[in-house]
């Protein structure tokens, strides 16, 4: 019965059809998504990948989610690889970075840092100069606090001095787990800078 509205317009019917069925058959159920056509909500994206946490992965139902024109299923697909750490379909998720959907693009930077894809390090910091929203840039420089190395400092030091305050903690944190990931401390000029801007914000890094 509840197949009948995993599509439907009325927004709490398809949301809890589609729930029912994928509380009861986890993984199995992925393919419903295929054909959807509506947006999935944040919550209805959480609520999902909470219910699929209780079911052993059956990556061979994620594939067709990657290849969906609807963002928001691409962006379930995308979740879903990384919280289960499925690597075989690292590619397509990779490959989605070049999305023309913002949302697209922030699950994937969260997926290489969430997935430790210590290769697609450049990636992410090539990304910095190309992504303008705030969400955005702060998910980056999250995954580069989890990847970067001691050269992504030079990528992100500019952002300790953008308007957005969200931006320039993160861009703080990012340089402190840099240093700290190598075991070494900021140089002179730098560490000036930092206390500069954290002294302005009253701020500990």
């Amino acid at each position: 019965l509840c197949m009948r509205f995993v599509n439907h317009r009325n927004e709490m019917l398809r949301r809890e059809s589609q729930n029912i069925l994928i509380e009861r058959y986890g993984f199995e159920m992925l393919r419903i998504f295929k054909d959807v056509t509506f947006s999935l909500s944040d919550w209805q994206l959480m609520r999902i990948q909470n219910s699929l946490r209780k079911f052993p992965c059956v990556d061979s139902e994620l594939e067709p989610l990657l290849r969906s024109s609807n963002a928001t299923v691409c962006i379930l697909g995308i979740k879903t690889v990384a919280d289960h750490q499925v690597y075989r379909f690292l590619p397509q998720v990779i490959a989605l970075s070049k999305h023309s959907n913002e949302l697209v693009r922030r699950a994937v930077y969260a997926a290489i840092g969430t997935m430790n894809v210590y290769n697609e390090v450049t990636l992410l910091e090539d990304r910095l100069s190309l992504e303008e929203g705030e969400d955005t840039l702060v998910v980056l420089l999250d995954a580069l606090a989890v990847l970067g190395s001691l050269g992504t400092v030079t990528k992100v030091r500019g952002f300790l001095y953008s308007e957005r305050f969200r931006i320039v903690q993160a861009a703080l944190k990012t340089i402190h787990d840099c240093y700290s990931q190598a075991g070494a401390i900021p140089d002179a000029d730098l560490h000036s800078e930092i206390t500069n801007i954290t002294s302005q914000y009253s701020l500990q890094v």
